[in-house]
This record gives structure tokens, C-alpha cells and sequence, in this order.
């Protein structure tokens, strides 16, 4: 079973960030459309820094999922 968000570092520490970071950063770093997420560039299961404004990245959700699909191995 999957463990819940909190427990893969989602918590309220994060939410917070993240929609802070959005509000500064409203466009995709793609493509340059309307992001819709918060992305860690260095993913956190790769010793990524979970609160590190320097980690993160908005993507929208068809850009987020390319990324995430390519880092799985998965294209």
C-alpha cells in the first residue's frame, strides 16, 4: 500500500510552500503555459531537497507528467 502524502514528505510545511512558490511562479517551466504544480527537479527518492525553493519548479499537469514518465524509465 502506498503511504498517504504526509508520509512521503506532503505535509503542512509543503502546502504552504507550494502555494507560495505557485503565486511567485504561476507559469510552466516547460513550456511556459499555466502551471498547475509544484515540482521537485531533483525528485525527493533521489536525495532531492524536500523544502528547497532552489529544488522546485511549477509544471503544468501534461509537463509533469512527461517529466515524471521519463524519470520512471517510462516514455
Amino acid at each position: 500500500m502506498r503511504p498517504t502524502a504526509a508520509e512521503r514528505g506532503y505535509d503542512y510545511a509543503w502546502r504552504k510552500l507550494a502555494r507560495t512558490f505557485i503565486k511567485a511562479h504561476p507559469e510552466c517551466a516547460w513550456c511556459g503555459g499555466r502551471g498547475a504544480l509544484v515540482d521537485h527537479m531533483v525528485p525527493l527518492t533521489q536525495g532531492g531537497a524536500r523544502l528547497d525553493r532552489a529544488n522546485l519548479q511549477t509544471l503544468c499537469r501534461p509537463c509533469h507528467t512527461a517529466k515524471t514518465r521519463a524519470e520512471q524509465g517510462r516514455t
